[in-house]
């Protein structure tokens, strides 16, 4: 299967390390699993575009993250992107994620996806973080972080002060 490309590409999650595929190699029948979910997806898509003005406020910035995940463009981008992956981007990633960490210590989450708990209502605070220009999202009372693999340390520092002062 994986020789002859049957399986899909592993997806390098943002966690700092390969994605163990090895149950679902190990039990094709699971990939089913992924040609119901696309159905499913079809399927919303349908329906919101039959119902379009009765479902438009449906799902609000916030309700719904990973938009992208899982669609053949993604996916394409994906294998791309391994190819590019080496043990020193790796090691950066593990790196920036235990800072983060020390940074936020009650904070949950693995490498680079990170949830922060936080006092204020979560909107609150990723509305005053987008104000100053850092990027991130709720998950439900938390705040939640994945940026880009390769962010530059100055970048990193000045998102989590400017993420603290929001959460102040």
């Amino acid at each position: 299967g994986v020789k002859l490309g049957i399986y899909p590409p592993l997806i390098f999650m943002g966690v700092g390390a390969m994605t163990d595929f090895g149950p679902l190699i190990a039990n094709p029948k699971s990939i089913l699993l992924g040609g119901a979910a696309q159905l499913g997806i079809f399927t919303a898509y349908i329906g919101a575009t039959l119902l379009g003005e009765k479902v438009k406020n449906t799902l609000t910035a916030g309700t719904h993250g990973s938009t992208f995940g899982g669609n053949p463009v993604c996916a394409a981008g994906a294998y791309s992107i391994l190819s590019r992956i080496d043990e020193a981007l790796l090691s950066e990633v593990a790196k920036k994620g235990e800072y983060i960490f020390s940074q936020f210590p009650e904070a949950t989450g693995l490498g680079l996806m990170v949830g922060i708990p936080t006092q204020k209502p979560a909107g609150e605070v990723v509305r005053a973080a987008i104000e100053k220009g850092v990027l991130c999202l709720t998950a439900k009372d938390k705040i939640r972080l994945l940026p880009a693999l390769t962010i530059p340390w100055e970048q990193l520092k000045a998102g989590l002060a400017v993420l603290k002062e929001a959460m102040a």
